[in-house]
């Protein structure tokens, strides 16, 4: 299955087409209310890509993203403007090559789908966990009971 990744911002740096021919599905959200629709929608997104070329307003968007997501958040810096860097995952300068972001992206993924994995599989032992300890307890009441 392909990853799916959400875009937002100008792609100044032709990233989308990158990550296209790199086998990603992508999705570009030019604005934050676009955005918030492809964080809201049913199709599962696997990271968020974002261009800055506004320092407010990609702080804006990690704000966003944080608020519905916890998939990997990547930033494209394009500006020195002050930006706190560490609301994102990785951040790369513009001169960095594909190939070392694409790597790390895809890795950050993997990552990311084997703790969600590791959350599903984690929450099915305490589902099966929590009726043990029920079936457990009416047994000790039922054997309570039967001595009174």
């Amino acid at each position: 299955m392909r990853a799916r990744v959400v875009h937002f911002g100008h792609d100044v740096c032709y990233r989308i087409h990158v990550l296209r021919s790199a086998g990603y599905a992508v999705r570009q959200s030019p604005t934050l209310v676009t955005l918030t629709r492809d964080l809201q929608g049913e199709q599962q997104i696997d990271a968020v890509l974002i261009s800055e070329n506004d320092p407010v307003i990609a702080t804006a968007a990690a704000e966003l993203v944080r608020r519905h997501s916890c998939v990997p958040l990547i930033l494209f810096r394009r500006s020195e403007g002050v930006l706190d860097e560490t609301k994102f995952d990785r951040v790369y300068r513009s001169l960095v090559w594909p190939p070392f972001w694409l790597t790390e992206i895809q890795l950050s993924i993997k990552q990311c789908q084997q703790a969600r994995k590791n959350s599903e599989r984690l929450l099915q032992e305490s589902v099966v966990f929590r009726e043990k300890c029920r079936l457990e307890r009416a047994r000790i009441f039922e054997e309570l009971d039967r001595n009174n």
